[in-house]
């Protein structure tokens, strides 16, 4: 199979009083639409967790057991399914709370094929059996320039299109510990389609090999602000 990584986190928001209070983070899961999880509106799909004398099990893509990490306490969940050992599936879940004690499940998932990434990270409002995205009022707008410093940006050669940095792309990871959440830029798809694609000009490829070497940031912390009950800008490094 291709290689693929799925990334995925859950925040529902319960009203106080709600019996949503009460679920955990492996009950959103088995709750949560398989369309809401997945990239593919086609073919929407997601893991079956069963208790199976005592221990969690799913099964794998490439038919074999798999154990999840369920973490109760901290209320996240992850599965990483490998295949046949060309490709990765990660299933993150994680509960994020404010400081009125709503809750919040944020749905990401990422995908590693070996040729690009492909992610979505969604923020859900659970009111009732109704799951609201609420993403826009949750998660800050990141995009590729959110990595380079504004000397970076300005040295970016005019050869290189918006085309091509479109192909600069960003996944996220939740938290176990904590609620900082992690973006991460990947050049994965910049390399396939800018400088191993076909034969391109020598100066385009010169160019794209300098604006890989000028990102200024690996890796964006997104913090939770419990009292506005949404994701703020953190620490770049």
């Amino acid at each position: 199979m291709k290689r693929t990584a799925l990334l995925l986190t859950l925040i529902a928001l319960a009203p106080a009083g709600s019996n949503a209070k009460n679920l955990s983070v492996l009950d959103y899961y088995q709750m949560i639409p398989a369309k809401l999880i997945s990239i593919s509106s086609e073919y929407p799909s997601k893991f079956k967790i069963e208790n199976k004398g005592g221990k969690f099990i799913t099964q794998s893509s490439a038919d074999y057991e798999l154990t999840p990490t369920i973490d109760f306490k901290n209320g996240w969940l992850n599965i990483t399914d490998e295949g046949t050992g060309g490709g990765t599936v990660i299933h993150e879940m994680a509960i994020f709370i404010d400081a009125n004690k709503t809750r919040y499940i944020a749905a990401n998932t990422t995908e590693h094929d070996g040729i690009g990434v492909n992610s979505k990270l969604r923020f859900y409002f659970l009111d009732g059996e109704r799951w609201n995205d609420v993403t826009s009022k949750i998660l800050p707008k990141l995009s590729w320039r959110d990595f380079f410093s504004s000397i970076s940006l300005k040295n970016i050669s005019p050869l290189l299109k918006e085309e091509h940095l479109s192909k600069l792309q960003i996944s996220y990871a939740l938290p176990r510990y904590g609620t900082t959440v992690k973006a991460s830029i990947s050049t994965v798809l910049f390399n396939t389609t800018v400088l191993h694609s076909g034969e391109p000009p020598e100066e385009l490829k010169k160019a794209a090999g300098k604006l890989i070497e000028s990102i200024s940031f690996k890796e964006i912390d997104l913090n939770w602000d419990m009292k506005e009950g949404k994701l703020i800008f953190g620490k770049k490094r």
